[in-house]
């Protein structure tokens, strides 16, 4: 057994972790659900419906390590590699130091499964003030920021701003390379984790906001300024919510300051009400203050918030791809 006082940056240790079986893994997926007051049929549940989300976003859940203590299942440490060269880490709850020194030897080898996935980075969204937080930067990962997840309904009343000199285009090949260069000019100066500027190209970029929900072409819209491309709106339908998610908003260094993230907000809730949802939702930089003012000044309210935790195993800007 792993001692109960024994420090997290010690490598020795006596549990047991390795990936879970084929047999095993229903199992290890509820124990990402556990907590307080839940019932194991509830976390099964919750596992269940997890996997059915998974399975029909294209999402590998075999990376699992368990960390058992005489051969019973305890905890866990999830990899899963997303479109865009992008792993997300999930940990169940450590309630002892066994647990805990178990998962970090669990999240250093799905660090390293990463790297051999050849991924550029790995992050986890992580309650802030968890335990979990410790693990991560123990491991090695680093805070990239804290994210706000705000969301509105699309029903009442919304004041439109004036589109005067201004157009739209929806994604297809033939503007592929046109939403490329608007997306990549509206990093400069950002404030929207800009610790992620530069770490994956711009290919990887576009898969990634295609894998993050249901993507269709339509949901998708260039914001040109007499005939200029200077913004975009990146709409995903949410998978089992009535509701579109801005997976990406952006406007270009030269037009901030002139009101068009409010032309794009605008035009997110009108595409919601077009599409019979709910509610458009979307996650924010706390600290990108101004795209906070725009959503709130909407009716955008908070949701919930996240700490990005990141490992940046590769730059696509220091390797030249």
């Amino acid at each position: 057994m792993c001692g109960e006082n024994t420090p997290l940056g010690m490598n020795s240790l006596q549990c047991q972790v390795r990936l879970a079986r084929a047999e095993e893994r229903r199992e290890a997926l509820a124990l990402l659900f556990r907590r307080p007051g839940v019932s194991a049929a509830r976390r099964r549940q919750e596992a269940e419906a997890f996997a059915d989300f998974a399975e029909r976003q294209g999402l590998d859940l075999t990376r699992q390590w368990l960390v058992l203590h005489d051969g019973v299942a305890c905890s866990t440490c999830m990899l899963m590699v997303s479109a865009g060269r992008c792993g997300t880490i999930m940990l169940s709850a450590a309630p002892t130091d066994q647990d805990r020194l178990g998962l970090l030897k669990g999240l250093r080898l799905a660090v390293d499964e990463a790297r051999m996935q050849r991924l550029r980075l790995v992050q986890g969204l992580i309650e802030p003030g968890a335990a979990e937080c410790e693990l991560l930067g123990a491991a090695g990962f680093t805070l990239l920021g804290r994210l706000q997840y705000l969301e509105r309904r699309v029903s009442g009343p919304v004041r439109s701003p004036p589109e005067t000199g201004l157009s739209w285009a929806s994604y297809n090949d033939q503007t592929h390379d046109e939403f490329a260069e608007v997306i990549a000019a509206t990093y400069e100066e950002t404030l929207d984790c800009p610790g992620l500027t530069g770490v994956r190209d711009m290919d990887d970029v576009i898969a990634a906001h295609k894998a993050s929900g249901l993507f269709e072409p339509n949901g998708w819209l260039l914001l040109r300024r007499d005939g200029q491309g200077v913004g975009v709106l990146l709409l995903n339908k949410v998978v089992y919510r009535s509701a579109l998610e801005i997976v990406y908003m952006g406007v270009l260094p030269s037009v901030r300051g002139l009101g068009l993230s409010r032309v794009l907000v605008a035009r997110a809730l009108s595409e919601g009400r077009q599409r019979n949802v709910r509610s458009v939702l979307l996650a924010v930089d706390e600290n990108n203050w101004p795209a906070r003012n725009v959503y709130e000044s909407f009716g955008f309210a908070a949701t919930t918030v996240r700490e990005a935790w990141v490992s940046i195993l590769e730059r696509a800007d220091a390797v030249g791809v």
